[in-house]
């Protein structure tokens, strides 16, 4: 705006009737913006509201006679030329005016688009130019005396908006201007599909397309799809992330300016903005994912519904990892609100609003018209755009923060709405088709492709030592004389889940293993990892009681019993089964040997959690990619996948511990359900035995051709 008033200072009138004459003749000019300016400007003193009137009038009037007498001579074949009018604008304009007749030249000057084409429409229909003269006469002196009048009340009154700023504060502005382009965009696309595409997006959108069409095959462009937002989203949490580790000057710029524009004249927090806030309050969220998933659950969309906590449970510790990880702290002088953690990269409220709002617009857009798509969009969109915006205006966040918390929001949303499409669910079908018609000395090389990078990391990396900080539990509380004890006695699941699981394997002595495993000996690593689950809830009770590395062996220990004993049974069931066998014990070996190791280089003052790393995070890997290559030999088989999704929770709520904990109110905390989360992973492992059947009557042996 400041610009414009410099222009009208120096060229005056002839400014604002060669601006708004330009628009009369169809070429792109802010004809309407440059008359309100100029109006404001005359309030202040700066000109006469009366000549800038007059001059916009005569700029109105004579480029829509310079387009009257283009459309008498050239006709329709002039103006279709024009890159800024298409064939839908103009048809609309053509209908406007053959419907209200010769009144169309006054009414269309007060609309946008139309005023910019009736002259030449007037023209081409060989309307009288006596009539079009009278007529354009009256429609630009009305319209300049009407818009030059509302600038000049505006100008007049510049006052009250600064108070009305003042009592709002930046941050309504710009809520309020998010939403009024989104309503705007949403009004464009909302009618029905066709407008949209043949809209410029629309346009570019058909063009993409085209080229998925010819570089994939149909059925696979999802994973296209996914695969672009994965490096659109990465790329910039990537930028931002490495702005905010190398304390780049810029970085720290951009925050102050947008949190200083957003606070301008707020003299206090107003009830609308906190209720906003809440939007995005992590307790608020967990109880709209809790609802979703039961309804979805009642109606008997139950994969809706794991997919609604998973989207909900995964952001949380995606976001809650990274800040606890980066620790890059709050802004100076926040507002007293209740946060999670106390670091601010990224922001949370911002990475959670993305990812349930925007699963839930996904959910409402299934099977619905192209309206609904639409309104569901837009809504997600304003209440994530919302909660990052009241985020930067009450000191929760800078900038970089929310920013990064959208873009991982994206990433992250990406991969339920990925696995719910029924195009990724026939194309993971090809996948495994393909993967039988390998050899198996092919699915052998995959497998070793995916391990001998992780040998050559863990020889490369340094020698990581066991955190202190690691024995600082949340939850330290003393009952009944027993210290820690919610982390103590939340071990009894897996006595309990693991007795089960010996005595189910037990009983199975009379049948010969049927029907869980075709013979006998085939039980064996099941009754080793049940046997590590059962001690492993003496283990970590006693580790509990006072932890430090001396009693944390004693809780390792049983545990790599489970980790490598279910990798064996994987193997045995998948790839050949007297492999599986013959390696179970030198596997729970090396697992024993790695915390051995660990706990011999902390007493050597040099700790090495590396191989231990590998043997507990290797499995994890290796498993679901021995699950997609080497079909199995038993039903029930792709159960493995949720034994380890159930257990990566439990990591993560290990990881969440102290925040949890102050989520709940200091009722339980994170470390305490991980127990409880990762006792459930080996209900699931008996769940799996004891509903699956043999799919062969005998073992077939993986040949080496």
């Amino acid at each position: 705006m400041a610009n414009w008033q410099q222009l009208f200072q120096l060229f005056g009138y002839p400014l604002v009737a060669l601006g708004i004459g330009l628009e009369s003749m169809g070429i792109p000019a802010p004809g309407e913006t440059i008359l309100l300016i100029a109006a404001a400007a005359a309030a202040t003193g700066t000109g006469s509201i009366v000549w800038v009137i007059l001059a916009a009038a005569a700029g109105a009037i004579i480029g829509d006679n310079i387009a009257f007498t283009l459309g008498q001579r050239y006709g329709r074949s002039l103006i279709i030329r024009a890159p800024f009018i298409n064939e839908e604008k103009l048809a609309h304009s053509e209908v406007f005016f053959h419907k209200h007749g010769s009144k169309t030249v006054i009414i269309a000057r007060f609309i946008p688009v139309v005023r910019s084409v009736v002259a030449y429409i007037a023209g081409i229909n060989k309307m009288r130019h006596r009539t079009f003269t009278a007529y354009n006469l009256v429609g630009g002196l009305l319209w300049a005396t009407i818009i030059g009048s509302l600038g000049f009340i505006f100008g007049k009154n510049l006052h009250l908006v600064e108070l009305w700023l003042r009592r709002v504060g930046g941050v309504w502005v710009a809520i309020l201007l998010v939403g009024g382009l989104l309503l705007w965009v949403n009004q464009r696309w909302y009618q029905d599909e066709r407008r949209f595409r043949l809209g410029r997006t629309g346009t570019a959108w058909a063009w993409w397309q085209a080229g998925w069409q010819r570089l994939t095959q149909q059925g696979r462009r999802g994973l296209l799809i996914y695969g672009l937002l994965l490096i659109a989203s990465g790329w910039a949490t990537g930028v931002l992330m490495d702005d905010w580790v190398e304390r780049e000057p810029e970085l720290y710029q951009r925050d102050r300016l947008a949190t200083t524009w957003l606070q301008l004249g707020a003299e206090e927090v107003s009830p609308w903005t906190e209720a906003l806030a809440w939007l995005g309050d992590v307790r608020v969220l967990a109880v709209i994912t809790a609802v979703t998933a039961v309804f979805l659950w009642w109606r008997g969309r139950r994969r809706s519904s794991v997919l609604t906590v998973v989207t909900f449970a995964g952001a949380l510790a995606l976001g809650g990892g990274l800040q606890v990880w980066l620790k890059r702290p709050l802004p100076p002088s926040p507002e007293p609100l209740w946060q999670l953690t106390a670091y601010a990269f990224p922001h949370l409220s911002s990475l959670l609003a993305v990812a349930v709002y925007g699963w839930l617009a996904h959910l409402w857009q299934l099977e619905r018209p192209w309206s609904s798509r639409v309104n569901g969009a837009t809504v997600a969109i304003f209440l994530s755009a919302s909660v990052g915006i009241t985020g930067l205006y009450l000191g929760q966040a800078n900038l970089s923060d929310v920013l990064a918390g959208w873009s991982l929001g994206f990433l992250w949303l990406g991969i339920p709405v990925w696995a719910s499409d029924e195009k990724v669910k026939r194309a993971g079908k090809e996948v495994k088709a393909k993967a039988e018609l390998m050899t198996s000395r092919q699915r052998l090389h995959f497998l070793l492709a995916l391990t001998l990078p992780v040998l050559v990391l863990t020889f490369i990396e340094p020698p990581i030592a066991q955190d202190p900080s690691y024995h600082n539990f949340a939850d330290q509380r003393l009952i009944w004389g027993v210290p820690n004890f919610f982390n103590v006695v939340s071990n009894a699941p897996f006595l309990i889940f693991g007795a089960m699981g010996l005595f189910f394997l037990w009983r199975l002595r009379r049948t010969g293993g049927w029907p869980a495993f075709v013979d006998l000996v085939e039980r064996r690593p099941y009754l080793i990892f049940f046997i590590g689950v059962a001690v492993t809830s003496f283990g970590s009770a006693y580790y509990h009681l006072d932890p430090d590395n001396t009693h944390l062996i004693w809780d390792r220990l049983p545990m790599t019993f489970g980790f490598m004993s279910i990798f064996a049974a994987v193997i045995m069931e998948r790839i050949d089964r007297d492999a599986g066998l013959r390696l179970l014990w030198p596997m729970v070996a090396i697992g024993v040997g790695s915390v051995a190791y660990w706990y011999w280089s902390e007493l050597h003052l040099h700790g090495d959690l590396r191989f231990y790393a590998d043997v507990q995070f290797y499995p994890l890997m290796a498993i679901p990619l021995i699950v997609a290559l080497f079909p199995s030999r038993y039903t029930k088989g792709e159960q493995v996948f949720i034994i380890i999704l159930i257990y990566g929770l439990a990591k993560a709520f290990e990881l969440l511990d102290k925040p949890v904990y102050q989520l709940l109110g200091g009722v339980i905390s994170g470390h305490t359900i991980k127990h409880l989360v990762a006792a459930l992973a080996t209900y699931w492992a008996l769940r799996m035995l004891l509903l699956r059947r043999p799919l062969a009557p005998e073992n077939t042996l993986v040949s080496t051709d």
